[in-house]
C-alpha cells in the first residue's frame, strides 16, 4: 500500500522537549502523518527533505488557550497527527515558528495543509486553496486586541493592513485551505495564519471582524 506523500532526509522542528531527528523520513496518508523513520513505503509523492527544515504550523496565541499539558502536542510532527506544515531551507528556531513564521520564496520548498501540498517547490499555490468565496463571511477587515493591527481580506484574494494608523503596511495576496490562511506579501515573503473560533491568529496577533 502506497503512501499519499513521502518526505526523505528531512530534519524536524519540535515545538516541546528535546531537538527532533537531524535527517529522518515522514510518512503522510490521508491527511495525517502516518510514520516518522522507519522503513520507506512507496509514495504517489515524494520530496526530498535533504538539507530542510519541517516546521510544523502552530500559533502560540492559539495555544495559550489551552491547558498546559495539551499545548502543541497534536501539532508535533508525529504520527497521528494532522499533516500541517511547511518545509523550509534554512533553520527556524520555536519561538520564530509559533510566533511569526516568515519565509522567502527562494526558502520555500513546500506547504502542506491537512496532507496535501497546497504550494510547491516552485512557489506558487498548485491546489487546495483559493481566495475567500463571496459569501464566506471570514471576508472584511480584522482588527487585533488593540486595535495596532487592521487586516482587510477581498474576494479577490488580496490582503491590506493598517498598522498603527499607517495604511497599505503590508499588502499581498492570501490563500485559504480549511481553517489555515497562507500570506504571499508583495514585498515578497510567504507568513501563515489561523482562524480559530471566530479568531483569526497571525504573527503573534489575535484578531476579531471590525
Amino acid at each position: 500500500m502506497s503512501t499519499d506523500l513521502l518526505i526523505t532526509g528531512v530534519s524536524i522542528l519540535t515545538l516541546t522537549g528535546p531537538a527532533g531527528p537531524a535527517a529522518t523520513d515522514v510518512s503522510v496518508t490521508g491527511g495525517r502523518v502516518t510514520a516518522v523513520g522507519g522503513p520507506r513505503e512507496p509514495a504517489r509523492r515524494t520530496i526530498d527533505g535533504a538539507g530542510a527544515v519541517l516546521v510544523p504550523l502552530a500559533d502560540r496565541t492559539v495555544e495559550e488557550g489551552r491547558p498546559a499539558a495539551e499545548r502543541f502536542r497534536d501539532k508535533e510532527i508525529a504520527a497521528g497527527n494532522a499533516a500541517t506544515f511547511v518545509l523550509v531551507d534554512r533553520p527556524v528556531s520555536r519561538g520564530e515558528a509559533l510566533d511569526q513564521l516568515v519565509v522567502r520564496p527562494a526558502g520555500l520548498r513546500a506547504v502542506v495543509l491537512a496532507g496535501e501540498v497546497v504550494v510547491g517547490p516552485g512557489g506558487e499555490p498548485v491546489t487546495g486553496i483559493g481566495p475567500l468565496a463571496p459569501a464566506d463571511p471570514r471576508l472584511g477587515t480584522w482588527i487585533d486586541r488593540s486595535g495596532y493591527l487592521h487586516q482587510a481580506l477581498d474576494a479577490q484574494g488580496r490582503y491590506d493592513e493598517t498598522r498603527a494608523g499607517r495604511r497599505h503596511a503590508w499588502q499581498g495576496r492570501y490563500w485559504v485551505g480549511g481553517d489555515r490562511i497562507v500570506y504571499l506579501d508583495d514585498t515578497g515573503f510567504w507568513a501563515f495564519g489561523e482562524f480559530v473560533r471566530g479568531e483569526l491568529h497571525h504573527a503573534g496577533y489575535v484578531m476579531r471582524q471590525g
